[in-house]
Formats: structure tokens, sequence, C-alpha cells
């Protein structure tokens, strides 16, 4: 089952591994931009420390587009993984029992132990 780590930038906002703001924290700003359309989205976004304004003006544009759809994390394409879960406990158990394990060793194992299973290095 994949999962990600979350935790909290320091400022109170709530980000994702790789810096991505929650769905969470972008609808608290697109809800106050909306009830406030008074107030400069620029200041909003300098209140929860947004560092590029603009980034508020873009949510908001895209929940007014498309609703919650529009403040979700879409998947972009690119190539699938080749290795899979199994693939993956593989490697934890080879690397947990020996490690100094090599990845040629990795790479070896796999393909004796996973019929079909064409890899490169790059790959583990």
């Amino acid at each position: 089952m994949p999962f990600q780590f979350i935790y909290e930038d320091g400022k109170g906002h709530v980000l994702n591994e790789h810096e991505h703001y929650s769905y969470e924290f972008k609808k608290i700003i697109v809800d106050e931009c909306l009830e406030n359309p008074q107030i400069p989205t620029t200041v909003i976004a300098a209140k929860y420390g947004l560092k590029v304004p603009r980034t508020a003006q873009r949510w908001a544009e895209a929940f007014r587009k498309h609703g919650d759809e529009g403040l979700m994390r879409k998947q972009h394409g690119g190539r699938k993984p080749v290795l899979n879960e199994s693939h993956k406990a593989y490697l934890t158990a080879l690397f947990d029992d020996n490690p100094a394990a090599t990845i040629d060793e990795a790479v070896d194992g796999l393909t004796k132990d996973f019929v079909g299973l064409e890899i490169k290095r790059s790959a583990v």
C-alpha cells in the first residue's frame, strides 16, 4: 500500500514529503479569499505564509472552475514503476539481512527469484 509522509513546516502549514500543500490548507485559503473579496489575495497569502502570492490566486481560480477537484493534487503521467510491493519487500529483507549487499547482488537476486523480471541497476 503506498503511503506518504505528512509534516508541518514550522508555520502551521501541512505539507507532504514533496513540499506540496495539503488540500485542507488550500481550502482554508480559498475559503477566506472567497468570503472576503474586498481583501487582496496577496494579503491573505501573506497571512498564511505563502512565499508566492500568485499561488493563492491560482488555487482560487482552480476552485472556481473545478470545485474541490481543482485543489486536489493531480496525478501526472510518467513511467510506471518496474518494481512492485513484493519486489520492494524482497529488497528490504535482503538489505536487512545483509547490509553489505551490493546493488549487483540485489539485481541478480531479483532476476533469479522473480521469473520474467528484467531490470537494470538504476531500477534498484
